[in-house]
């Protein structure tokens, strides 16, 4: 049995009145809560199991939709659907309506629930949501009657929550419908489909099996060292259900999980503070306005040990800042490698990225039972490992992984699984085998499955692995590669430079294609006075003439703001920098 709502169920009858989880950005309104023991999570999410299974028809492999924002409501829905062995999809909304309604169509979902807005939207879209059977809602007094009159009665969650008197005689005569059944689970029965950002490419829904789940949850526990007594502040919320299934306490920080660029970093303190959060995580763009918050206003954090930061690359100069700002004894900042398709893959401190230097990001060693490779960069489906050419330590090509935590589809794309995976056959040791009577020798075999990460490193002498950027963010230009990372980490030592980015540029003179910097400065200027931008263009030149991969380099173009990616609000899109550069006519 692999369910991994198992580890859930363990904690909650071993702690049943520990603190599960702690919302204190709640509204107390509609029945809302502000925290929710072990023991009362556990009981409300079968109670919702039994009632999604009695009138919804929902059942194993039962495909759920789920717009809810971070809330004790969203674990209850997520643990229900777990125990009873249902499919959770979670589509980042920001990804752009045309592939957001794409998505919803493709993963074809038998059950929504979602908060309001999720309703109205359907409103407006039709096609996307056709064949959805049943709604909930979570607010049902604000719904508007036009969604009752066109689409029927959307249910409220919270109405379903509340113990009434048909739930307390049920409950009374222990009918079949036995609440604290968890559903059997085999190794590659699907547990979710979670679905990319789109922040680097088509958005794709990633297959989820309970097995990966529970494996993550053990290497996460390993790794740092989590145990029963931690508080988790997790700015990432699907990451809540991690360390729930680890016995922990969450507390949802307040902000907007949407837009994580805009978090309070006064009020992740003050939650911080007021509950002893000991372990944290989430996107740079969180943790960088925490750190220039606490740095100006002189305040440690001192219950932090794990600070986790993921997603994108991290600036040095974060690391630098927490080694003041982060107190206790055991404190350190980490950046966990990985993707929504694999992860965790390596793990590194902030310690070893400061004392680390070279050509890209460092990210450490592989974690336990991953395995890394470096194959030489192609555009095309591999089939085969066999076909793939393993490059030497220092040469810089794809980076491939394998091991328990990696997925081996996308949902409903085959084309795209075959692009981004590769099989591997490795043949063992012969045994007998039955066979119409008679025995005969055969080879066992192996099957593993290798994702392509879509970036691009090398590995050093002593097997560390180091980013140099995202294969499609390489700009090809007279035989040579240009590498986002490193290329970018030369200019961002000038003072006056905030972030750059490497980007195609089409020459108006030659026609050829080169690289160009897009340039966002720490004042925001996008014009400057024609010797002011003579003077600081030559800086930048000499500074490019200094180093081989920048050798050359000599376009800028200056933005206010990066686009960045949805989900972490720091992902440089550089696809969008180029056609905004192209479109403008520079």
């Amino acid at each position: 049995m692999q369910n991994v709502a198992l580890n859930f169920k363990y904690w909650a009858n071993k702690n049943p009145n520990k603190i599960a989880v702690i919302h204190p950005g709640a509204v107390l309104a509609h029945g809302n809560l502000k925290q929710i023991t072990y023991g009362e999570l556990d009981y409300k999410s079968d109670r919702l199991k039994c009632i999604l299974k009695r009138d919804f028809s929902i059942a194993k492999g039962a495909k759920v939709l789920l717009f809810l924002r971070p809330s004790i409501n969203f674990t209850i829905v997520m643990f229900a659907l777990f125990k009873m062995g249902a499919v959770p999809i979670l589509i980042d909304p920001g990804m752009g309506r045309k592939n957001f309604l794409k998505a919803i169509k493709e993963v074809s979902p038998e059950l929504l629930i979602s908060e309001p807005k999720g309703h109205i939207v359907r409103l407006f879209f039709k096609d996307a949501f056709q064949g959805i059977k049943h709604f909930i809602t979570t607010k049902s007094a604000v719904l508007p009657s036009l969604i009752a009159r066109y689409w029927g009665q959307a249910h409220c969650l919270e109405d379903m929550l509340r113990l009434d008197k048909d739930t307390a005689i049920n409950n009374d005569n222990n009918n079949n419908d036995n609440d604290s059944i968890i559903e059997n689970m085999a190794d590659d029965d699907l547990g979710a489909i979670l679905f990319t950002s789109g922040g680097t490419g088509p958005a794709k829904g990633v297959n989820y099996t309970h097995k990966i789940f529970n494996t993550q949850i053990k290497m996460l526990r390993e790794i740092y060292g989590l145990n029963e007594n931690d508080i988790d502040l997790p700015g990432f919320p699907f990451f809540a259900l991690f360390t729930l299934n680890m016995g922990l306490t969450i507390c949802f920080p307040q902000m907007d999980a949407t837009k994580p660029a805009k978090a309070n970093p006064k009020k992740i303190i003050k939650n911080i503070l007021d509950y002893k959060v000991t372990f944290a995580a989430g996107s740079p763009s969180i943790w960088e306005r925490v750190a220039d918050y606490a740095t100006k206003n002189k305040i440690t954090l001192p219950t932090i040990k794990y600070l986790l930061m993921f997603g994108a690359p991290v600036k040095v100069s974060i690391h630098e800042k927490y080694l003041k700002i982060l107190t206790h004894k055991m404190a350190n900042t980490f950046t966990p490698y990985g993707a929504t398709e694999s992860l965790p893959l390596t793990n590194v401190t902030g310690g070893e990225v400061l004392n680390f230097k070279g050509q890209g990001m460092f990210l450490g060693k592989a974690v336990k039972d991953i395995k890394i490779k470096i194959i030489e960069i192609r555009d095309v489906a591999i089939p085969d490992f066999k076909e793939v050419k393993i490059l030497g330590h220092g040469e810089i090509g794809e980076i491939v992984v394998s091991g328990p935590i990696v997925t081996e589809s996308y949902y409903n794309k085959e084309d795209k699984t075959r692009l981004a995976k590769i099989v591997e056959i490795i043949e063992g040791k012969e045994k007998e085998k039955e066979k119409e009577k008679e025995k005969e020798k055969e080879k066992e075999k192996e099957k593993i499955i290798w994702h392509r990460m879509g970036d691009v490193g090398y590995l050093d002498k002593d097997g560390n692995l180091w980013f140099c950027g995202r294969k499609d963010h390489i700009v090809w230009s007279e035989g040579k590669a240009n590498y986002s990372i490193p290329c970018e980490a030369i200019f961002n030592r000038h003072h006056q430079i905030k972030r750059s980015a490497i980007i195609k540029y089409r020459c108006k003179s030659s026609g050829k294609i080169i690289p160009a910097i897009a340039i966002e400065r720490h004042d925001k200027k996008t014009h400057m006075f024609k010797k002011n931008k003579m003077h600081f263009e030559g800086e930048l030149k000499n500074l490019a003439a200094q180093f081989e991969i920048t050798k050359g380099i000599s376009t800028f173009f200056y933005f206010k703001n990066f686009p960045v990616d949805i989900r972490h609000n720091i992902k440089i899109d550089r696809q969008k920098l180029a056609e905004l550069v192209e479109r403008r006519g520079d």
